[in-house]
């Protein structure tokens, strides 16, 4: 019996898992982040207190809002963690980019106080009495920082926690911090009569330092709460899930909503053949939102557009529509094509999406672009044709180029040739990012989605029940029996 090679990587890991996972790590590095930082802290208020040094004071009062920030990381986590309620049905994971803001904030105020308090040192300065022990512990809280640094980071990356991952900027801010108060204490020793002041002027330094790397972590956790474009290897992964399914032979409009990590919706439309049933369609939309939950964890729903795969004249203008973007600016990509006969003319009724954002570079504005469009349009299939253009903002970020009719890479390379017998409409699996394989030709497994409204769950729930029927018997008589008809709605 043939198995395939990567057999191992069938195995899904479970949503919930994963969840349990995030909020493990989450509370496993802040709780030791309080812990390190309260002792460094204590340690450098003792350096400072012998050393007679404000950069070693500054840098203890550093480490003791670190902790503060740590709290307010593990409350994040901590809250994150609830279900879901009645007046929040999106569940708490936001809090957790929240809590990112909050351990921000702290850092941002370490960085003002500290400026403040250098340049009166600087002013008014004071030399420090710089001795060995003050010294070692600085350089031994140096090591500690930069140790956390890489943990939380790591840990960061492997959850997708932008908490964790402020927070391990934060920890490499503070080793450098602490690094200038060293060379301060150094320079202070070595040049006793230089009278320049080594001590306010590092305390400047890590001041300046430290109010950029919070306003960076602060961008970082506001951009999912204010919505940013999806990963696009995220974008692919569900690109490939969905195309699997025949016979849908395209998606555009992918919008994702963040309620926080492991939390993520979405939301796209499916191109599939107009002259497919409704029923026969919406099964596989719903083994597509399925397969979708099962292999990425996210809660799916997909709109049908349909598309007229037969009409000749559709698939010659669709072309030439395609080549005039491709020619006039490689940022344009369409869909939703429709060709609505008038009296006298044609409209050619499409969404236009413009990938360059706001960053024209002396591209004409909407206005003028669909002028140049129509024109060009009319130039090149008549003047019968007109066209009426809809411009939407990008949802993800380099929009989905193996899906877009205006991609060089469309799975038809010649637009108007039709394969003879059935529908030429899924792209080479090769060319596409390898995602986990599903089992073909078996149910989904009706434990994990019981109330799901599939009837292709129908034969497997009622085996897996107890309630088993012949294999002959015919479909209708079993829903009369077993009363599926509510749970299985048609």
């Amino acid at each position: 019996m043939h198995r395939h090679p990567d057999k191992r990587r069938t195995k899904t890991p479970d949503p919930a898992d994963r969840a349990e996972l995030r909020k493990r790590y989450g509370m496993l590095c802040s709780a030791a982040g309080i812990a390190v930082n309260l002792l460094i802290s204590a340690a450098k208020f003792f350096a400072g207190w012998i050393s007679r040094s404000v950069a070693v004071t500054a840098d203890a009062v550093n480490n003791l809002t670190d902790a503060g920030g740590a709290i307010v990381s593990l409350a994040g986590f901590k809250l994150a963690d609830k279900k879901a309620d009645a007046g929040h049905p999106f569940g708490h994971g936001r809090l957790e980019y929240i809590a990112g803001i909050g351990v921000s904030f702290f850092t941002l105020l370490t960085g003002a106080e500290l400026l403040r308090t250098s340049a009166g040192k600087t002013i008014h300065p004071e030399k420090p009495e710089a001795g060995v022990a003050a010294a070692a512990i600085i350089l031994f809280s140096i090591g500690v920082k930069c140790l956390m640094a890489v943990i939380t980071k790591s840990a960061g990356k492997k959850i997708a926690s932008p908490a964790l991952e402020a927070t391990a900027r934060d920890s490499l801010a503070d080793a450098l911090s602490s690094t200038a108060v060293l060379l301060s204490l150094i320079f202070a020793r070595l040049f006793p009569h230089a009278g320049f002041p080594f001590d306010g002027a590092a305390g400047i330094l890590i001041a300046l330092f430290i109010l950029y790397n919070g306003f960076a972590s602060l961008k970082e956790t506001v951009n999912p709460l204010l919505g940013r474009p999806a990963d696009p290897e995220f974008v692919k992964n569900i690109e490939s899930i969905v195309l699997q399914h025949k016979p849908i032979s395209g998606i555009h409009d992918l919008v994702i909503h963040d309620y926080g990590p492991g939390r993520v919706m979405l939301s796209l439309h499916a191109e599939v053949p107009e002259k497919s049933t409704l029923s026969a369609i919406h099964k596989v939309i719903d083994a597509a939102e399925n397969d979708i939950m099962i292999r990425t964890g996210c809660a799916a729903v997909i709109h049908m557009d349909p598309i007229d795969l037969e009409n000749q004249e559709f698939i010659r203008v669709r072309g030439t529509l395609s080549g005039i973007l491709a020619d006039m600016h490689s940022g344009l990509q369409f869909h939703d094509l429709q060709m609505v006969p008038e009296k006298n003319h044609i409209n050619l009724v499409f969404d236009l999406v413009r990938m360059d954002g706001e960053n024209r570079n002396g591209q004409p504005d909407d206005s003028g672009l669909r002028k140049n469009i129509d024109s060009a349009v009319k130039k090149k299939l008549g003047e019968r044709f007109r066209c009426v253009i809809r411009i939407e903002a990008p949802f993800t970020a380099g929009g989905l180029p193996e899906t877009d009719p205006a991609s060089p890479d469309r799975r038809r390379k010649n637009p108007g040739q039709r394969a003879k017998g059935k529908h030429k409409t899924t792209a080479a699996v090769s060319s596409r990012p390898e995602v986990l394989p599903r089992q073909r030709r078996k149910p989904y497994p009706a434990p994990h989605f019981p109330a799901l409204p599939l009837r292709l769950q129908a034969r497997s729930v009622c085996t897996q029940s107890g309630n088993r029927q012949p294999e002959a018997q015919p479909q209708p008589e079993y829903r009369r029996r077993t009363g599926s008809r509510d749970r299985f709605p048609l």
